[in-house]
């Protein structure tokens, strides 16, 4: 587990199911395995990260909506790192 704010993430069991992490500046994009988008939001709605207001999950793509819109790129860098992909 790695704290996060206000909460942990339970980084193991999801870290092998994020492909890649992509940001506009404004909103993050985390793309998953297939099926896999719902649990990982799961894990980021978990973690309660102070800058992350909420995600939004498809099957293989998780929408991150950064709490101010100037954030995406350091929520994006901060998720790479949770996730190996830094």
């Amino acid at each position: 587990l790695v704290e996060a704010g206000g909460g942990t993430l339970p980084l193991e069991p999801v870290r092998r199911l994020v492909d890649g992490i992509d940001t506009n500046g404004a909103l993050v994009v985390v793309r998953t395995k297939s099926s896999a988008a719902s649990t990982v939001a799961r894990a980021l709605d978990e973690a309660n990260f102070p800058e992350v207001m909420g995600t939004l999950a498809g099957d293989d793509t998780v929408f991150v909506a950064p709490r101010r819109p100037q954030d995406g790129r350091r929520v994006a860098t901060k998720l790479r790192a949770l996730f190996g992909l830094a």
